[in-house]
């Protein structure tokens, strides 16, 4: 849509793009705990969401292109639209819902806590942001997901250990996918049953004053179970296919030594490791879009004045230069083209903090 992107040879894909929103949102929620006894709570909670978006689009293609030989042009033909434009159609879409939440929490010892809770949750509907047809002007519908979830958060060791640990199912209907529609132009699409599960951890521990260990690790499973209007698009997923820029396995390890130099000071050397299995960058998998699996290491040593006012840092980034792409755009059903934004390279930081 940008007038000065392409002046000459573009058939009529120069155009310029108004497609003003009108969008209203309203919600109330409510939340509540009840201790049942002195060890076991019941949380509970309920939101209310009423939600409206309406789009509107204008295709002016501009006078300096070259005949249009891809659309038909409107019949004005001083400021000609894009074929079915040049009435403005729009499309809206609403979301009106109710989504509760039910806990329950057992303190087991002042340092061993578990629940369990079910809660429901949303992802507003919308229309498609880019249509080329007007055909493509239609809303999709929001995302919805049930949850249901385990846990523990437990402390060790006279608070010298942490340690949470999570189990989760989620089943989420209409899952909304890009696609690629008509003329290469994006769409989206509702995948009819999604179920996610997967595991997580969290675990801190201070073996001796001064020195902190951190580590996560997390895994991830997601099944397609009914692709519904999101089949048969070209850049749609299959049954077997993984979600785009969703890894299965993650874990992160930290480490940091505060050394006390009295009146000189304290300084704190860190060291973060975390790393990431292979992921895909669009729905259909494609081998292309693949990114493999990698490690990043971020060093760190900082140091504070004795009286605290005044903290100085020296940070690297990707320490090791790891060369990766934080995302793709795969349009290569479209215009055989791949774009990706690389990771940052390693990267040099300094700072200077001054505590009033």
């Amino acid at each position: 849509g940008n007038p000065f992107f392409c002046t000459t040879g573009c058939y009529g894909l120069n155009f310029i793009t108004n497609d003003p929103v009108q969008v209203y949102n309203k919600s109330l929620f409510v939340h509540t705990v009840w201790h049942m006894t002195t060890k076991l709570s019941l949380e509970t909670g309920v939101r209310y969401s009423d939600e409206s978006k309406k789009y509107t689009f204008t295709r002016t293609l501009l006078p300096i292109n070259p005949p249009n030989i891809i659309f038909s042009p409107a019949i004005d033909p001083d400021y000609p639209s894009l074929s079915g434009f040049a009435n403005h159609p729009s499309a809206t879409s609403k979301t009106f819902r109710f989504d509760p939440k039910v806990a329950l929490q057992y303190q087991w010892t002042p340092n061993i806590m578990t629940y369990a809770q079910f809660s429901t949750g949303y992802k507003g509907g919308g229309i498609n942001p880019h249509p080329v047809y007007a055909s493509q002007v239609e809303p999709f519908k929001d995302e919805t997901l049930d949850s249901y979830e385990i846990g523990a958060k437990t402390q060790w060791f006279d608070n010298r250990l942490r340690a949470n640990i999570t189990g989760f199912i989620s089943e989420s209907h209409n899952l909304q996918i890009t696609v690629i529609g008509a003329a290469g132009a994006d769409i989206v699409k509702n995948a009819k049953h999604v179920e996610i599960s997967g595991l997580e951890g969290e675990f801190d521990a201070e073996p001796v004053p001064g020195l902190v260990l951190n580590s996560s690790v997390s895994y991830l499973n997601y099944d397609y179970l009914d692709l519904g209007t999101a089949s048969g698009f070209p850049g749609a997923p299959g049954l077997s296919d993984r979600p785009p820029y969703i890894p299965t396995w993650k874990y992160s390890f930290g480490i940091q030594y505060a050394i006390n130099m009295g009146d000189a000071g304290v300084l704190t050397p860190r060291v973060d490791w975390s790393w990431k299995s292979d992921f895909y960058n669009d729905p259909s998998n494609d081998p292309r879009a693949r990114q493999a699996a990698y490690g990043l290491m971020d060093m760190r040593v900082t140091y504070d004045t004795s009286d605290d006012k005044w903290e100085a840092a020296l940070e690297v980034k990707n320490a090791l230069n790891k060369v990766y792409y934080v995302n793709m755009y795969d349009d290569l059903g479209s215009f055989n083209t791949l774009d990706g934004q690389p990771g940052w390279p390693r990267t040099v930081f300094f700072s200077l903090k001054r505590r009033i």
